[in-house]
């Protein structure tokens, strides 16, 4: 069963450069990286650059759980409470 999640994120001000070239830099990574994922995408909000948003989609749970086990996955997450105004709200929905 296919994992699609969406994590919704709000830069603190002035720091949503930074944000997006990490998104940015992970998405590279894990498109190097991982076979099991099939999409892994950040989108701005075109009204509001503060706010981002990452799409990704694996093939089932595990290949999601092995992301979150990722060197840059690690790392990247580290960063993330010095970039942001709120903590990440994450969605998830399985698909057939």
């Amino acid at each position: 069963m296919m994992v699609v999640v969406i994590a919704s994120m709000k830069a603190k001000p002035g720091l949503e450069k930074k944000l997006v070239e990490g998104c940015i830099k992970m998405a590279e990574a894990v498109r190097e990286n991982e076979k099991d994922c099939l999409l892994y995408k950040p989108y701005v909000n075109p009204e509001d650059p503060l706010d981002v948003i990452m799409v990704e989609k694996y093939t089932d749970e595990k290949a999601l759980e092995y992301h979150m086990q990722t060197p840059y996955y690690k790392e990247g997450m580290a960063k993330l409470p010095e970039l942001l105004d709120a903590p990440v709200d994450i969605l998830k929905s399985y698909t057939e």
